[in-house]
C-alpha cells in the first residue's frame, strides 16, 4: 500500500466517523417558541456557546435556538471524504501518464 493509498484511507476512515460522531451524538437542535407575531426583527445570528451547545437566534433574537456543537464534525467529514476522493484521482491520473 502505498502513500497515496494511506492518505485516500486515512481521509475516508476519518471522514465517516466524523460524520457518525456528529450525526450520531449530535442529538437535536431546541428552540424556544416567543409566539412571535409579525415580521421578525432579524434574521440568523450567533448567540455564543455554553455547556458544549452553539447558541443561535434563527429570528433576530425572538427566539433562541441551541445545538450540539459536536455537530459540526459532519461536514467536516464530507470534506474529508472529498479530499480523499481528490487524492485518489489524482494519483490516478499520474498512474495513466506512465
Amino acid at each position: 500500500m502505498g502513500t497515496a493509498d494511506t492518505a485516500v484511507a486515512v481521509c475516508w476512515i476519518g471522514g465517516l466517523v466524523s460524520i457518525l460522531v456528529g450525526f450520531g451524538l449530535g442529538g437535536t437542535v431546541a428552540c424556544s417558541d416567543a409566539g412571535y407575531h409579525g415580521e421578525p426583527p432579524g434574521g440568523v445570528e450567533f448567540v455564543g456557546y455554553e455547556d458544549g451547545r452553539l447558541l443561535y437566534t434563527p429570528d433576530g433574537g425572538v427566539n433562541t435556538c441551541t445545538v450540539p456543537a459536536v455537530i459540526l464534525l459532519a461536514p467536516l467529514g464530507l470534506l474529508l471524504i472529498v479530499s480523499g476522493g481528490g487524492i485518489l484521482w489524482r494519483t490516478s491520473l499520474a498512474k495513466s501518464d506512465l
